[in-house]
């Protein structure tokens, strides 16, 4: 009887389903072999689990299968299948005997102590025997009712599995799903910033091509009219001449008196023995030069996502700006031409975009201030600004939104400046900026409605730079005596320095700033002045400049206020006699009197 015992086992162990513990037959629950491990699971549970994918993972072996030829493509297990015929065939009695009786009595129980199989008659004594009472016995009813207990208990287990398992797999599925929707995104970005970076680049050297020929179009011009006027007087001289040559062989055939009138005419001539026009290329090597080495550069912009600094909301934009290159170029690759710092704005060379040079000096102690060109670059500004000239933007809404090339700064209204100021490589950077602003109504308080940092590491944020050093417009209320006022903030590393107000916090009230901003390398220190009154407003010491430092502008909600800022840099810097005075005070704060050179 301990065939059938283990004819049961295997009937258990062979034809039940290890996903949904039911039993295999020929009709609806197939039994598939697996390609990875040889396992067999039912054609419903294959279907269920493989959702119809060209490939799943194993459950059992946890392997990848390709079902790329669908489910009823996998193997048959031939082996279960003819077990189970032979089990409908031969086996017309699976119920065992009872071990104990001798007449053939069909068995309801077993004891797994002794591995027999009891009916109840035997099972009875099987428990009233002292020496057999503690054994391990089950009736069959008993074990059928475990089992469908179990199976049930199995099958809520793995119907709850796989209900959060599908959950988990969803909500997977959905973020990955998301996820490449973003990285599509930044790929068309891409793709778009090519385009508009081949137009910018095609845009700009037509307009030079066509500057350059209507250039050739003036020197030809010229070399016409030089050499007309040049051939005009020659061909009057000729003409005089073949006249009087003409007089003078007519009189020699006639009386002597009109042969010595003749004889003392004088023809039209031209002083000179010999004459041309030539062409002088003046600058067109350095012209070359500076085209092919400077005129433009391709720069890949990145935002990167880095910690909330603190005090920013939650919805605030926060990603680190990284340009590659850096620089479009270096104060010390160009011309410079310089301007003392009290002499005349014409010394410089009007309209040339070379940087300038002011020098101070007191006895032999020298100071040169470089004053870079600078300019806004507008391939990194936010859709919602208007550049109304190549220095000069306007926070009026555009009519048309520039196209996100992924280069551009999310956060509104703002725009970075370029080159960045490199104190490491001159010793004093100055440039100037003009705000005009003409308030729609009054401004809630601590509104910004201009912003100019100065940091190492700009940021992609709602409004305002947190570190380094900042230039706010903005209402005040922390100042009795500033209610109702729009203040001039200088803060430095998140404090406030200087508070300056400026005009009332009401409607139609305007202001026109000119501010200059100063960078010592050498004395680590900021100043910024009142240009058109050649004030010094405030100053900001043991600044470290061991990076260059970035500018970044913001501009206010057009609702609240027209604003306007220009850049004033370069050869366009102003050095007035009282502007003078406070530089030479900066920069020799010891001296009573400073000569300038």
């Amino acid at each position: 009887m301990a065939v059938a015992n283990i004819l049961a086992s295997l009937k258990e162990a062979l034809l039940e389903c290890p996903i949904c513990l039911d039993h295999y037959d020929d009709s609806v629950r197939i039994p598939r072999r697996l390609p990875c491990c040889s396992q067999t699971l039912c054609q419903p549970c294959l279907k269920t689990y493989s959702r119809d994918m060209p490939h799943i993972t194993c459950p059992l072996c946890r392997q990848d299968c390709d079902l790329s030829g669908s489910i009823t493509s996998l193997p048959k297990e031939m082996l279960i299948l003819r077990f189970l015929e032979h089990l409908k065939t031969s086996l017309s009695n699976p119920v065992p005997s009872c071990s104990r009786c001798v007449e053939p009595t069909p068995a309801s129980a077993k004891c797994d102590t002794c591995v027999a199989f009891l009916c109840t008659g035997c099972l009875y004594a099987h428990l009233a025997n002292r020496a057999t009472k503690g054994h391990a016995t089950v009736t069959f009813e008993q074990a059928r009712s475990e089992q469908m207990m179990r199976k049930s208990t199995i099958r809520q287990g793995r119907s709850e599995q796989g209900q959060n398992g599908g959950s988990i797999i969803s909500g997977k599925v959905t973020e990955l799903g998301n996820r490449v929707k973003e990285l599509s995104s930044i790929r068309d970005n891409i793709i778009l910033s090519r385009t508009a970076a081949v137009d910018e680049i095609n845009l700009v050297f037509d307009d030079l091509v066509e500057k350059l020929q209507q250039r050739r179009g003036m020197l030809l011009s010229q070399v016409e009219s030089k050499v007309e006027r040049e051939v005009k007087a020659i061909t009057r001289a000729i003409e005089s001449h073949e006249v009087t040559q003409a007089k003078l062989l007519d009189a020699s055939k006639g009386p002597q008196k009109s042969l010595r009138s003749a004889f003392g005419a004088k023809p039209q001539d031209v002083e000179f023995v010999r004459r041309a026009v030539s062409f002088v290329p003046s600058n067109v090597q350095n012209l070359a030069s500076a085209v092919m080495a400077g005129a433009g550069v391709i720069r890949t912009v990145t935002f990167t996502p880095t910690e909330r600094p603190a005090g920013l909301d939650e919805e605030s934009h926060c990603n680190s700006i990284s340009l590659e290159p850096l620089e479009t170029r270096k104060a010390a690759e160009v011309k410079v031409h310089v301007l003392s710092a009290r002499g005349s704005q014409e010394e410089c060379h009007t309209g040339s975009q070379w940087d300038q040079v002011v020098v101070l000096q007191k006895d032999k102690d020298v100071k040169q201030i470089i004053c870079p060109h600078m300019e806004y670059d507008f391939s990194t500004a936010s859709d919602d600004l208007i550049p109304t000239s190549d220095s000069t933007v306007s926070n009026v809404r555009p009519s048309n939104k520039m196209s996100n090339t992924g280069c551009r700064i999310q956060a509104q209204r703002h725009v970075l400046l370029t080159p960045s100021l490199n104190l490491q490589e001159v010793h004093r950077v100055m440039f100037q900026m003009k705000v005009t602003f003409k308030l729609k109504q009054a401004i809630p308080d601590r509104k910004n409605i201009f912003q100019i940092s100065f940091v190492r590491k700009p940021m992609d944020v709602a409004w305002s730079q947190t570190a380094e050093l900042n230039l706010e417009l903005r209402t005040c209320s922390q100042h009795k005596n500033h209610a109702n006022r729009m203040c001039l903030f200088v803060m430095y590393d998140g404090k406030d320095v200087f508070c300056s107000a400026i005009g009332q916090n009401q409607a139609s009230e305007s202001c026109d700033l000119h501010l200059g901003f100063l960078f010592d390398g050498d004395t680590r220190q900021i100043d910024i002045v009142d240009v058109g009154g050649g004030k010094l407003l405030s100053s900001v010491s043991n600044v470290v400049f061991d990076q260059a430092l970035w500018t970044l502008l913001y501009l206010g909600r057009p609702e609240w206020t027209i604003i306007n800022s220009e850049i004033v840099s370069g050869n366009n810097v102003q050095i007035s006699h009282a502007l003078s005075d406070t530089l030479n005070t900066s920069l020799f704060p010891e001296m009573n009197m400073m000569s300038a050179v």
